[in-house]
């Protein structure tokens, strides 16, 4: 089951977060070949259309031994709405797929424009 985490992200400015996966022993659980994917979504509209999607793919996620480094630069933290953002964050591991962990994303409202 995933965990539950609700997000900060200041509108306007570059976002990064690093997760670290452990164990229930809070020992290091190593992602060696391991992918992920992580959508934010609005759940205000109609069908959950994608707000911004960050991958090992597209580099706004990297993976290095337990950690796991998400990255929103300025201009799409920019173009967000301040409400109704829903996130998960999946891993991928040849047939395996683990949804880590998922949460509300709350915006704060930029002023210094």
């Amino acid at each position: 089951m995933a965990s539950k985490h609700n997000m900060n992200i200041d509108k306007g400015a570059t976002f990064s977060l690093i997760l670290e996966y452990k164990d229930s022993a809070s020992q290091a659980i190593d992602l060696s070949g391991y992918t992920a994917k992580m959508q934010l979504r609005y759940t205000n509209k109609p069908l959950l259309p994608l707000a911004i999607e960050l991958s090992t793919e597209n580099g706004r996620i990297t993976i290095t031994g337990n950690q796991i480094q998400l990255y929103i630069a300025a201009t799409d933290t920019e173009q967000l709405l301040l409400t109704g953002i829903i996130y998960d964050l999946e891993l991928y591991h040849e047939d395996t797929v683990i949804r880590l962990v998922e949460g509300n994303v709350i915006v704060s409202k930029e002023v210094t424009i």
